[in-house]
């Protein structure tokens, strides 16, 4: 021992002590380390008599389990040889724990390394791509004090088989002719590793595509008859020879993996409409949706004059289309093109051998919802539609070039013109109907087969069979289109109705009172399904109040009569289909500037009304827990699934 330890053991106990200490009895003290796994006896200089055995005793009795019965007795021999020294002895330990061992993948493929990366060994179905190896678990340390700490758990390895494979108990096996793929994600818990196969020959699930892939052979393997694999893939049309050759010669030069669609199928074309190709400028139908996706909203070129036997439109025949035919030679077919029902109105003349539209005399065209052309006389109010002239009805189309005062109404088989307002009257018309004034009055109806070009409706109704457009406002206002419904963006809609067969497009829905916008349902029968609500209510009210007076009675006959009411009723109700044609788009209701609080949407059968204000938004129906619904499109844009790097569901862990 060197002087200087000498010294310090001189001055008291050991200089670096135990880090706890748990008591003393005379010249002896007991300390335990932090963990509890060692127990320290020190013993200090004492000048009085020896103290014995008894005071060490009395302190190891805090020693459960662990005592070095002969590490004790050598303290105590030494302290009784040399009372005056200090020194100090382990004389307990704890049993230590072991460390879990992990789990381990057995390899069941070849695989070498080259300077391009690991190259993968060929493998066959059935083959054993790798199995999992279980790790030990640790075993738990004992403490002094005879508590039992159990280890960590080992760090988990978790194996899946991806496509091409298949877990059979705690291995992956290949069910394709092709080359292992791993992938490895290493996580809190552990890793997960993934084994698939990239098939040598894969046929996209549409089956238009058959994909070739071949990775160097390794040392002593052959490359694999890609002919017979092809074959067995079921590919025979559209094989690409030169591709394969391609493919071949690029292995030959030293590639370490070669992959190239070798045979594609010829996909069916699909017949085109027939359409009517107008030779005349009629202008566009104003809320028409462009390929950008904005609305046109230019002003309609309305009451074009055509000369008698002056050609308007000729109609073009829908065309048949030509089949196709995938990789395995399986044939598919075409949709032939969907036939125009074309109508003639007035002194327009149909030719159905050369499919022209002619004018039989002179007058004014009018285009109705891209199927129905008029030719027809052109009837001018210079002034306002009053007591002057009295109520309009023509059998040609009318221009006012005035207003159309309240109590009139105007009647035209074509289109109307109407250059001021429209208040508190009724305009029907067999065409189109474009009212550059606005319209307003509880008492106003406007009812069009075509579209319905309006500057605001405030108070009114409008029906159009087409498109209904507005430029600025819809107050407290029903507009109903069975076609599309479209607001500029500067236009104000507070309250009232807008249901469209199509879309719907609004600039800002005002809070203060509750609009219906409804989108993707037909008008008619939407106000049917409000009307058969009402019924109910109403029927529902009467049936109570007999049987408040008079109890429920089955063999009263006005019960059963009120009763057999009410049930026609709620089975209506249940019965009617509010879904879009079939083939119908479902409809998308977008907003532009802001949709308050307080307003409802609706896109075929599901209704949706919102709490709170929001933005500029578009809305389109969904599917959610197993009922439609009005939801924001950008989140179905984005889809919904599997989150980035969460495991797949069949997994093997150790």
């Amino acid at each position: 021992m060197s002087g200087l330890w000498r010294w310090l053991m001189a001055l008291g106990p050991d200089p670096h002590p135990p880090e706890s200490s748990e008591g003393a009895s005379g010249a002896w003290s007991l300390h335990f380390s932090e963990d509890l796994m060692r127990a320290t006896l020190i013993h200090a200089p004492e000048e009085r008599a020896r103290d014995g055995e008894a005071p060490v005793r009395a302190l190891l009795r805090q020693v459960v389990t662990g005592l070095d019965e002969g590490a004790v007795a050598a303290a105590l021999e030494r302290a009784w040889a040399a009372p005056s020294a200090a020194f100090s002895a382990v004389v307990a330990s704890g049993t230590a724990g072991t460390a879990p061992a992990s789990g381990e993948l057995s390899w069941g493929y070849r695989r070498e390394r080259s300077p391009f990366g690991e190259l993968p060994e060929r493998v066959s179905p059935g083959h054993t791509l790798a199995s999992l190896v279980p790790g030990q678990p640790g075993t738990a340390r004992i403490d002094l004090r005879g508590h039992s700490h159990p280890p960590p758990p080992p760090r988990g390895l978790r194996l899946t088989a991806g496509a091409g494979a298949h877990l059979a108990g705690q291995a992956v096996i290949a069910d394709a002719e092709g080359y292992p793929v791993v992938r490895r994600q290493d996580g809190p818990e552990g890793a997960l590793v993934e084994l698939s196969i990239e098939p040598i020959v894969a046929v996209t699930a549409d089956a238009m595509e058959a994909r070739l892939t071949l990775w160097r052979p390794l040392e002593g393997e052959a490359l694999p008859d890609h002919q017979a694999l092809i074959a067995q893939a079921g590919v025979v049309r559209g094989l690409d020879h030169d591709a394969v050759n391609h493919l071949l010669a690029a292995l030959e030069r030293g590639a370490p993996r070669v992959s190239e669609v070798v045979a594609r199928g010829l996909p069916a074309v699909d017949g085109e409409d027939g359409r009517l190709e107008v030779v005349m400028d009629l202008g566009p139908r104003p809320g028409r949706l462009l390929p950008d996706g904005t609305i046109d909203f230019r002003s309609r070129a309305i009451f074009e004059e055509v000369a008698a036997g002056a050609l308007i439109a000729v109609l073009r025949r829908p065309t048949g289309g030509t089949e196709g035919f995938d990789v395995t030679g399986r044939i598919t077919r075409q949709r032939p093109g969907r036939d125009l029902r074309l109508e003639t109105e007035g002194d327009a003349l149909f030719d159905r051998e050369t499919g022209e539209v002619r004018a039989s005399r002179a007058g004014v065209v009018s285009l109705v919802r891209a199927h129905l052309l008029r030719v027809s006389a052109l009837q001018t109010i210079k002034g306002d539609v009053d007591y002057a002239t009295g109520h309009i009805h023509s059998g040609g189309s009318v221009e006012i070039r005035g207003s159309v005062r309240p109590g009139f109404h105007v009647e035209a088989a074509g289109d109307v013109l109407i250059h001021g307002a429209v208040d508190s009257a009724e305009i029907r018309c067999g065409g189109n109907a474009v009212i550059r004034g606005g319209a307003k009055g509880s008492a106003t109806r406007i009812v069009a087969r075509g579209d319905i070009d309006l500057n605001f409706l405030e108070y009114g109704r409008a029906f159009a069979g087409g498109t209904i457009a507005v430029r600025r406002a819809l107050l407290h206002a029903r507009a109903h289109a069975d076609e599309d419904l479209r607001c500029e963006r500067g236009a104000k809609v507070v309250g009232g109705q807008l249901i469209a067969g199509g879309d719907v497009t609004v600039g800002t829905v005002g809070g203060g009172a509750s609009a219906l916008i409804a989108a993707g349902v037909r008008p008619g029968r939407l106000q049917r399904y409000f009307e058969l609500f009402r019924e109910e209510h109403a029927r529902k009210q009467a049936l109570d109040a007999h049987e408040g007076r008079f109890g429920i009675a089955v063999d009263d006959p006005s019960w059963r009569d009120l009763a057999a009411a009410l049930a026609a009723t709620r089975s209506a109700i249940h019965t009617l289909d509010l879904t879009p044609p079939e083939g119908a788009a479902p409809g998308v209701i977008e907003v532009q500037v802001q949709l308050c609080a307080g307003n409802s949407l609706r896109i075929g059968e599901a209704e949706r009304l919102f709490d709170e204000t929001c933005g500029p938004r578009r809305f389109t129906l969904a599917e959610e827990d197993g009922a439609y619904a009005v939801v924001d499109a950008r989140l179905v844009e984005r889809g919904r699934g599997r989150e980035e790097g969460e495991p797949p569901a069949a997994v093997v862990e150790v």
